[in-house]
């Protein structure tokens, strides 16, 4: 589709939860291809084709783990200039009718992180890596933190500390596979010059991590 400069809000993770209906998505453009000029339908019905594929081929593999976090950043990267392409020519099609556009695509969506109670953090972790977790900028001492490891083959250390390369320090704590604690930020060490939130895992093995702020 064309590259249209439109100043949009930054697509968030949020926009992850609806993957799912994204082949949905595609489809209601494509039986409403009357709406679009010619050179327009083609493109829609080659992006649904092409995300119905590569869902599959997802869906195939879900579970599995596999290469690092540069790949993992270069893919999402390149599904999100995507999307937003994807809106940008939603809103170019019906400028200042949210009704029509909203059929095809949820604004309140890109709301949601700012309106919600919570956040969730999440990414994956090679084996024997150290991570910083992104943390919203308004987390305190008394801030709930829900740690998960979502794998079923490793083990992870949280600790806050007051730089990337520090060790845990001894409020450090250890989620187990598939394990879930909650923890006040105070708990694991976070004070006015410790507040970079580190997870480790512990094994030679990749896994991933989740953590719920609120």
């Amino acid at each position: 589709m064309a590259d249209h400069s439109i100043c949009l809000p930054n697509l968030s993770a949020s926009l992850f939860q609806w993957l799912d209906n994204m082949y949905v998505l595609l489809t209601k453009l494509n039986n409403n291809a009357a709406d679009f000029v010619a050179q327009d339908i083609l493109d829609l019905q080659d992006a649904r084709d092409d995300w119905n594929t590569a869902r599959l081929e997802q869906q195939a593999e879900k579970g599995e783990i596999a290469g690092g976090r540069d790949a993992y950043n270069v893919a999402r990267k390149e599904l999100q200039l995507e999307l937003s392409l994807s809106v940008h020519d939603v809103a170019l099609q019906f400028p200042g009718e949210e009704d029509k556009a909203g059929v095809y695509y949820d604004e309140s969506l890109l709301r949601e992180k700012g309106s919600s109670a919570t956040d969730t953090i999440e990414d994956p972790i090679d084996g024997n890596e150290t991570a910083e977790v992104d943390l919203p900028s308004d987390v305190e001492a008394n801030t709930s933190l829900n740690l998960q490891t979502n794998s079923s083959v490793i083990s992870l250390v949280w600790w806050f500390a007051e730089s990337p390369d520090e060790e845990p320090s001894e409020l450090a704590v250890e989620t187990g596979p598939n394990e879930t604690i909650d923890k006040a930020a105070s708990e694991l060490g976070f004070s006015s010059t410790h507040t970079i939130l580190l997870v480790r895992n512990q094994s030679e093995l990749a896994g991933a991590w989740r953590v719920v702020v609120g």
